[in-house]
């Protein structure tokens, strides 16, 4: 948005241009143009095809008025697009971004009007109100020209229509209408992905009419982040609109509405096509605030999980109830192999229900179980481990990091391992778990001739240090861990010593890589590497007889 200042108008805008048809982008701007004043009583134009006819504008602006100042906008982003060589594809791209910035502009003057010492005067808020939308402007000419290269170099996966790339942004109707036209036009989208925009309630409209028109076809929908910057009220309508539209005649695989914080209420919005679908595979509620009650209303509302092979629920805050509800989901799906719910604040209750309902499964099903930052405590060790047996013919990635398992928990991991010979298991994390000299051990017994595993690991286990490092290294050089190719050792004590250099060394002559990253403070742990060990509190036989 352009604007210039000058002794005789302190304060100009450009008038747009005559509103009867699309303006030609390489029309020359006039060089005389008539001007918005802002003074306390300012003239103003009335109507954009009236610039001679002027009307007194105080603050907070009219509806005609703010109409106004988006028709500038929008020929102004017109113009810029084409100077950037990159045109808009249509004048109705730019209506969009003018409406969206005159919204945001405006909230944030009339979130600055007032100040700890008063209210500022209307002329002054004008001021902030046209300032700010010329910024705003200029960045979503910037971020709509990056989003249509990014869109341009991008290669068209077959069946799929993308709309995530570049910078993001807020489509409205209009524009949304012509962006998702040729997925109206032509049937056959197997892959919708919505990702990285924000929509209006129209925009939504028109992502449901996507959806009904390629029923027959699509079968994943990627709805992860389409709703920041928007009013509660407005993103669930957002959310129920397309809900309903898929939930009409759509059979989705792969459901994916992460990043959107939504809640218990965001949840029970999608309630139309939770409920209708009867062939999910995977469903995502990643980083979605998935409360206790979200939790619940999630089992509640997948009424047919039984085709279900994933679930992500990643970064919420369920907790032990929530972690109960979910438990209920998986004894419903038998054909899950992959669980992911890493950082939701589980504890040893809502562990032990998970665990159980994962061992009743049936054999040999799940391949991915990531429970990382969960204080699920050394008492579920055995839980897990139970679940390892169930399905250690299969299983390839076993995610425990940061869990209060402990020393006993891993033993008994170890030990079903052990049992199993991990014939398929690629990744194992054992990170912040107090894994000591005796549980390198038991990690080289357990895995050391696992055919499969390329990536250990161990960081933030202190109780490693050198000693530890150093049994690795022998087991290694002696041939163990056939296939690796990442071993994690950050934050473990290891401070140049023996046990570090000959770990280093047998990796570098195999082409294992060692991640060795530490914290600035570490060398100022009180750590004495030379201790002997303290005593273990269990019986590794009563742990192997309980199994």
């Amino acid at each position: 948005m352009m604007m210039k200042r000058s002794e005789e108008t302190p304060w100009t805008f450009p008038f747009p241009s005559d509103r009867s048809r699309p303006l030609p982008p390489l029309l020359p701007l006039p060089r005389t143009r008539p001007a918005i004043l802002i003074q306390p009583a300012a003239a103003f134009p009335t109507s954009p095809t009236a610039p001679s006819q002027h009307t007194t504008m105080q603050w907070p602006a009219t509806d005609s008025q703010r109409a106004t100042l988006r028709a500038y906008a929008a020929d102004n982003a017109a113009r810029m697009c084409f100077c950037r060589s990159s045109p808009l594809p249509s004048f109705g791209h730019a209506e969009g971004l003018a409406r969206a910035v005159e919204q945001q502009a405006f909230a944030f003057a009339e979130a600055s009007k007032s100040t700890t010492t008063g209210t500022r005067e209307a002329s002054e808020t004008l001021r902030l109100y046209l300032k700010k939308a010329g910024e705003l402007l200029v960045q979503a000419v910037k971020d709509a020209a990056e989003s249509l290269s990014a869109m341009e170099a991008a290669p068209a996966e077959e069946g799929s229509f993308d709309v995530s790339a570049g910078a993001r942004e807020f489509i409205m109707g209009s524009a949304a209408r012509e962006r998702f036209a040729d997925a109206i036009s032509k049937a056959g989208v197997r892959r919708l992905k919505l990702g990285n925009k924000s929509y209006d309630v129209e925009a939504a409209g028109v992502i449901a009419e996507v959806c009904r028109v390629n029923c027959e076809t699509l079968e994943e929908l990627d709805m992860a982040d389409v709703l920041a910057g928007r009013p509660e009220e407005e993103a669930m309508e957002v959310l129920g609109t397309i809900a309903r539209g898929v939930a009409e005649l759509c059979s989705i695989r792969r459901l994916d509405v992460s990043d959107n914080a939504l809640g218990e209420k965001g949840i029970r919005a999608l309630a139309p096509l939770l409920q209708s679908q009867k062939c999910l595979e995977c469903v995502k509620f990643q980083n979605n605030g998935v409360s206790a009650a979200a939790a619940a209303a999630i089992h509640e509302l997948l009424v047919a999980p039984e085709q279900l092979r994933e679930v992500h629920l990643h970064n919420n805050m369920a907790g032990d109830e929530g972690a109960t509800s979910v438990a209920a989901l998986v004894a419903r799906a038998p054909r899950l192999s992959k669980l992911r719910m890493t950082a939701t604040r589980v504890g040893e209750d809502g562990g032990r229900a998970l665990l159980e309902a994962l061992a009743s499964l049936p054999d040999a099903s799940l391949e991915h179980l990531e429970l990382t930052d969960n204080m699920i405590s050394e008492e579920n060790g055995l839980a897990i481990a139970r679940v390892v047996l169930k399905h250690g013919a299969c299983l390839r990635h076993l995610l425990v990091g940061d869990t209060g398992l402990g020393a006993p928990g891993i033993a008994a991991i170890c030990l079903a391992l052990r049992r199993t010979g991990a014939p398929a298991l690629e990744r194992v994390n054992f990170a912040q778990n107090e894994v000591s000299v005796r549980g390198a051990t038991r990690i080289v017994v357990a895995l050391g001739a696992a055919p499969s595993l390329t990536t250990l690991g161990l960081a933030d286990n202190m109780e490693l240090g050198e000693r530890g490092a150093l049994v690795l290294a022998k087991a290694m050089n002696d041939g163990a861990f056939p296939a690796l190719e990442q071993i994690d050792v950050s934050r473990c004590q290891l401070r140049g010593g023996e046990g570090q250099v000959a770990l280093e060394a047998v990796c570098s002559s195999r082409g294992i890589r060692v991640v060795n990253e530490k914290d600035d403070d570490e060398e100022e742990e009180d750590f004495d590497d030379e201790e002997e060990e303290e005593e273990e509190d269990f019986d590794e036989s009563e742990l192997e007889a309980q199994l």
